[in-house]
């Protein structure tokens, strides 16, 4: 948090928004979307539906040049009313009886408490415990106190006399925290604890060797459920991350002892109570598979059942309705789909039909019959969504009308092929307008267990838009290692790491050539995370692109394993049948780096000097191959102060996708060299 609000400039926006109409500015003409346009999406996330069920509120994120905007929303759920905060606004929280909505404003140290049936505001100076510290306003069950977590200590706001206090410190931070339902006592864990306040006294729950992770109380306020295992603790050690080796469910029973619940050999994730306080509802992940997630619930006598045990689909972030039925989202070719199952394991999909899909994670929230989440395409922005069962789907929020109505997008068209060996690969399409023939750009997601999810975001749709309105086709794929299919497509690829999976892209190429329109002469490849290393791989293994761009790649998997032990650990055992030492002709035989005296292909490398997942070591070792074994054009950017892609700051995104461009010009547009003020763009 503290790095992310250092990256922005604090300056001063209107704030308040009047209800919406959406066809209030209409375009009179639509024009092609460039890089700079990125500071005009607005993005939602995170929505969460009032007790009452009238409003959902979400947190709204926009890229400026220096870092991102913060703003809270919250629209009505008959979509009739729409009402954004100012900049710098987040973590919104509900009142009980859904009244009011708690928020941190970081402008001016405050805290902001929206009263709804009016839209009052009413602000409560917070200057000697800094928002910018905490974690998200909670509101006792009264709603007489507001709880909060600020540089590691537990304070309580009295909404009465507006003082602070802390209530609670240990031996070390506190990381979360929430209230029991029916009554003032608070659970919360640190230091890999939990801990009890309750009547001004602090109890400790648990000690153990593991870190445990609270979950919440039962609805009847009688047992607290939490997760018990290893835990990333994330970067700096500012937050306990998710769990990368093996963790159980447990609960604190009413007497105060610890019971274990769950036992299975994987990851058990994300507890959920059933509304009736007897069952619990988490994902699940093999330990020996990767990245596979299933729906499971335990009573508590610790008896499991699979929820989606007839599923041949990734599924996780289980939710309960108010009925005890269970809502869940699952990765579908291209699209992530909410469905519905009950105790017993019957499977009905919600959006079926309705052409919407879900995007991004932890975004979705189910209350009573009411289901919020956000949706969105390469070719619609994403915007917030309501799915009544009792009538349809609603979207509530117009945040990006003004984009939509000014700047042209093309619409993808879905192909499926068939590759070498009768495999059904699914792909995208961006044709470019106004060209007969066209150089084709290959676009690879990263994982490689992720898939496809058509998201209007840096590195996703709004990257393929920009590259096809300078006239690129631009095509994007579900190689075998993608989830959104069966469980045999996702394991394709283990232990063959580009062997497994670099013939889906050929296939895909060789397959949109047919169709008529893409120059075969003039083809590139570009992708970010895994989509860097498969673009290692393809310049080391075929000579068929005549550019390339690797973005946050990997060249050697040993290195890169022992790199991230920690964070991967059992789970690279897997995927590679054993350790480096165990088994080090299967890395050498993935690492592009083994075969970099084959490049012919003039590549461009993009780094974060910070990655921290995947060093800028993988790419400066590309570099070296090359430049020391053949004549290929290569060059390497790296950014100072980025991470893992180049999206902290707006200028660092804009600066990275003008390079992408201008070294795809170089070498796939003949017929539109490069001006001399683009040339200065690679005076690197």
């Amino acid at each position: 948090m503290k790095r992310w609000i250092s990256a922005v400039v604090v300056f001063l926006v209107v704030s308040s928004l009047l209800p919406l109409d959406p066809a209030a500015v209409q375009a009179e003409e639509k024009r092609p979307i460039t890089p700079e346009d990125i500071y005009q999406l607005r993005t939602p996330s995170s929505p969460v539906i009032s007790p009452d069920g009238r409003w959902v509120a979400y947190q709204v994120t926009q890229m400026v040049e220096v870092g991102y905007l913060s703003y809270v929303g919250i629209s009505s759920t008959d979509g009739a009313y729409e009402w954004l905060s100012r900049p710098f606004d987040l973590m919104p929280s509900w009142s009980p009886d859904g009244g009011e909505l708690a928020y941190w404003s970081i402008l001016d140290n405050s805290l902001s408490i929206l009263h709804v049936e009016d839209m009052a505001m009413e602000k409560i100076d917070m200057s000697e415990s800094p928002p910018l510290w905490s974690s998200a306003p909670q509101w006792s069950p009264n709603g007489h106190f507001i709880s909060y977590i600020s540089d590691g200590k537990l304070l309580l706001l009295d909404l009465n006399s507006k003082e602070t206090r802390q209530i609670a410190s240990i031996n070390g931070s506190i990381s979360s925290h929430v209230w029991s339902p029916i009554d003032d006592r608070i659970a919360f864990s640190g230091c890999g604890n939990l801990f009890l306040w309750e009547e001004n006294e602090t109890l400790q729950l648990t000690e153990s060797e593991e870190v445990d992770k609270l979950a919440g109380w039962s609805p009847n306020g009688d047992y607290i459920a939490f997760s018990r295992g290893s835990f990333f603790e994330g970067i700096d050690g500012m937050f306990e991350g998710e769990p990368y080796n093996d963790t159980d469910i447990y609960v604190i029973t009413p007497d105060g002892e610890e019971k274990q619940l769950t036992d299975q050999p994987g990851l058990e994730m994300d507890p959920l109570w059933s509304p009736d306080s007897n069952w619990l509802v988490y994902s699940y992940m093999d330990i020996d598979t990767l990245y596979w997630n299933e729906v499971w619930v335990v009573d508590l006598n610790g008896n499991k059942r699979e929820i989606t045990r007839d599923f041949e689909r990734s599924s996780f972030k289980p939710f309960w309705s108010s009925n005890g039925d269970i809502y869940f989202r699952a990765e579908n070719e291209g699209a992530e789909d909410v469905y519905e199952a009950s105790l017993s394991g019957n499977l009905r999909r919600i959006t079926e039909g309705e052409g919407e899909e879900i995007v991004f994670s932890n975004t979705m929230d189910v209350r009573e019959d009411l289901i919020a989440y956000t949706s969105g395409d390469v070719y619609v922005p994403t915007e917030v969504y309501v799915y009544d069962l009792e009538s349809e789907t609603k979207k509530i929020t117009h945040l990006n009308d003004d984009f939509v109505n000014e700047i042209e997008l093309l619409e993808p068209l879905e192909f499926w092929f068939n590759a070498s060996d009768g495999t059904p690969i699914q792909g995208w399409h961006l044709k470019p307008e106004g060209r007969e023939k066209y150089p084709l750009i290959m676009v690879a997601h990263g994982g490689p267990h992720l898939s496809w999810v058509k998201t209007l975001c840096p590195y996703y749709g709004f990257d393929l838009q920009v590259l096809a309105a300078q006239g690129y086709g631009v095509a994007w794929i579900n190689p075998r290692g993608s989830l959104g299919y069966d469980r045999e497509f996702a394991e394709a690829i283990r232990g063959g790491w580009g062997i497994n999976d670099s013939g889906d892209f050929l296939d895909a190429v060789d397959y949109l050539i047919t169709q008529g329109r893409v120059d075969e002469n003039r083809l590139g490849f570009t992708g970010l995370s895994y989509g860097g290393y498969m673009t290692n791989w393809m310049i080391t293994h075929t000579d068929r692109f005549k550019a390339a761009v690797s973005e946050a790649g990997i060249s050697n998997l040993t290195r890169w394993y022992h790199m991230n032990l920690e964070l991967w650990g059992v789970k690279s055992n897997w995927e590679f049948n054993g350790s480096p030492e165990e088994n080090p002709d299967v890395y050498r035989r993935c690492s592009p780096i083994t075969y970099v005296k084959n490049v012919t292909t003039p590549t461009l490398f993009i780094h974060g000097v910070k990655d921290f997942q995947d060093s800028v070591k993988e790419s400066e070792e590309m570099v070296i191959g090359i430049t020391e074994n053949t004549n290929t054009s290569v060059a390497l950017i790296r950014y100072p102060e980025e991470y893992h892609g180049i999206v902290l700051t707006g200028k660092n995104y804009i600066d990275r996708t003008y390079r992408l461009i201008n070294w795809f010009d170089s070498y796939l547009s003949p017929a539109f060299p490069i001006s001399n003020r683009d040339i200065d763009r690679f005076l690197w």
